[in-house]
């Protein structure tokens, strides 16, 4: 990346050294998941992400010497994040988060906001809804 976007590179060196710091100093009980993480929501996405850019250009006949820059700028600000967000979060967090939204999509809200005695009467009357 050339001009404005000279910083690119390095943004996606300091999210890697990030990440980095990040794998020692979780418990021995994360790092397999934090490895998961930085494979599976970082180097693959942007892998096949940057192969398929470089194929259409030169399908195309477009290939030019920054080429590159595209697919590393969705790299450094949509992989690299999400990478460190999640790695940051854990399982657990990773867990909640993805309860949450899932509650929150389907219900209206979050798990936090409903009280265990409605949760029992809301699950009654729906039931009930769905069987007769």
């Amino acid at each position: 990346c050339t001009g404005a976007l000279r910083f690119v590179p390095w943004l996606k060196a300091a999210e890697g050294l990030l990440w980095f710091a990040l794998f020692v100093r979780v418990g021995v009980d994360q790092r397999g998941f934090v490895a998961a993480v930085a494979v599976k929501i970082g180097a693959v996405p942007y892998y096949l992400g940057w192969a398929g850019w470089i194929a259409l250009l030169m399908a195309i006949g477009r290939l030019h010497p920054r080429a590159s820059c595209a697919p590393d700028m969705v790299g450094a600000f949509l992989w690299g994040p999400l990478m460190l967000s999640a790695s940051l979060l854990g399982v657990g967090g990773c867990a909640s988060v993805c309860t949450s939204a899932t509650n929150l999509v389907l219900h209206g809200r979050c798990p936090a906001t409903r009280k265990g005695s409605d949760e029992s009467a809301e699950g009654a009357s729906d039931d009930s809804l769905e069987s007769g």
